[in-house]
């Protein structure tokens, strides 16, 4: 599923395109689906329609990213997003994961009564592996966002 941009730059890469989100049909490809955009943003869209249809989980690759557009979809679709080198998805507290020493994780939404294990702070929202092995973390509410280097 991708933009009407994305679609013309993927075709002519010779990929093949299964949906285009626009408002307008333009012949790239034989048996392209279209979903219209209508007022809504691309994302709304999108998202929509995959939870509408019963998609358990969606993967997105973007080079824009505006983390918000997608804090009203986390509870509802297991979400994965890859942006800029990192590969960002939602974690419920008591996440715990095994990572060699030095990664870095970056919270990107708030995490009130925020408690981590086998992490060093760096800044606000940036720690780092304090060595090989699993990391913890533990917070009030029902999700956070977070970024790790891929």
């Amino acid at each position: 599923m991708v933009t009407e941009t994305t679609a013309e730059k993927l075709n002519a890469a010779g990929i093949k395109i299964d949906w285009v989100i626009a408002d307008h049909k333009n012949d790239i490809q034989s048996d392209i689906k279209y979903l219209p955009l209508n007022t809504n943003s691309v994302i709304k869209t999108a998202f929509e329609f995959l939870i509408a249809n019963n998609y358990t989980a969606v993967n997105v690759v973007t080079d824009e990213l505006v983390i918000t557009d997608y804090l009203s979809f986390v509870d509802k679709i297991n979400l994965v997003i890859f942006h800029n080198h990192q590969k960002i998805y939602a974690i419920t507290s008591g996440f715990s994961k095994w990572k060699p020493a030095g990664e870095i994780i970056n919270l990107l939404t708030n995490a009130e009564n925020l408690q981590v294990a086998g992490l060093e702070h760096i800044n606000e929202t940036t720690y780092k592996t304090s060595a090989d092995g699993i990391f913890r973390i533990q917070f009030n509410g029902l999700y956070t966002l977070i970024a790790e280097p891929i």
